[in-house]
């Protein structure tokens, strides 16, 4: 049966291109100029899925998607010329499943339309999307987010992060996790899921100025009192900063989540002679 494609762009010349591959590799079209007239369409037409203009006249692309995919699980490959990561990823978050950056290349499109559509027809969303709390994992693509901030991973990294959230609940040794790894990379050591640490002289002091301050706002916004009790001539040591920053936060991320209004949360700091003791 042939797929149809529905185009929704108020350049007249874009959807003529578009139309003319699409039709070239054996899709249906139909299309639209606008976000009124594309509901009205997508709800006669059921298209298998929409190419989406991010700026539309009539109806915003945003209240489009936020429309439609309460009817419909429709895949939805957005079309922007924008390209902040703030648009896309509102966009993505109301339900679209792709987008394509203009001026985009047609081969690309293309390919996009074909993935998309063998991803649907397995039943899969067309990113892969898992949203666990304020991280994102985009499957195919292999991107992470957190709070919206793309997150750098290597290849061994992102694979890791993909079996652990794959399997919910599950407890895994060291075993278990090399075991995984050889089985989606060729080759590997058994230190490979070992922790990487970047170690570099950092003064402790602003370290934890930079993450109480972070967090200050959400203390004030639950009425939390967060105060930073440091000594101040804490010495600067060779540290992983950014895995410092990283554990502090889930620190203070789980004391705001469990301390009543009203409560304190303090961040302390001492060091003698051979050590350095952080609390939360």
């Amino acid at each position: 049966m042939m797929q149809t494609v529905m185009i929704v762009d108020d350049e007249a010349q874009i959807i003529s291109m578009i139309r003319a591959y699409l039709r070239q590799a054996g899709y249906r079209v139909v299309a639209a100029a606008d976000g009124r007239e594309a509901l009205l369409l997508a709800r006669q037409e059921k298209p298998d899925l929409i190419l989406l203009d991010i700026m539309m006249p009539e109806m915003s692309d945003l209240e489009f998607m936020r429309l439609y995919k309460q009817e419909s699980e429709t895949p939805i490959i957005l079309l922007t010329a924008k390209v902040e990561e703030e648009d896309k990823v509102s966009g993505l978050d109301l339900g679209a499943d792709d987008y394509v950056t203009k001026p985009f290349g047609m081969r690309e499109l293309m390919a996009r339309v074909r993935a998309a559509l063998r991803r649907a027809e397995k039943g899969e969303s067309a990113l892969g999307l898992v949203t666990i709390g304020d991280v994102r994992v985009e499957r195919s693509s292999r991107t992470v987010y957190l709070r919206g901030r793309r997150i750098d991973l290597t290849r061994t990294e992102f694979d890791l992060l993909d079996t652990l959230i794959s399997n919910p609940g599950r407890v895994f040794s060291r075993a278990n996790l090399l075991d995984d790894l050889r089985n989606s990379v060729y080759e590997i050591n058994d230190r490979i899921i070992d922790l990487p640490m970047n170690m570099q002289p950092s003064p402790l002091h602003a370290l934890l100025e930079q993450v109480v301050t972070a967090y200050a706002p959400y203390a004030l916004q639950k009425e939390i009192h967060l105060a930073l009790e440091a000594i101040p001539n804490l010495p600067v040591v060779p540290v992983d900063s950014d895995r410092i920053l990283q554990v502090l936060s889930n620190l203070l991320s789980n004391a705001l989540r469990y301390t009543p209004a009203g409560g304190r949360i303090i961040v302390s700091a001492r060091c003698d002679a051979e050590n350095v003791r952080i609390a939360v």
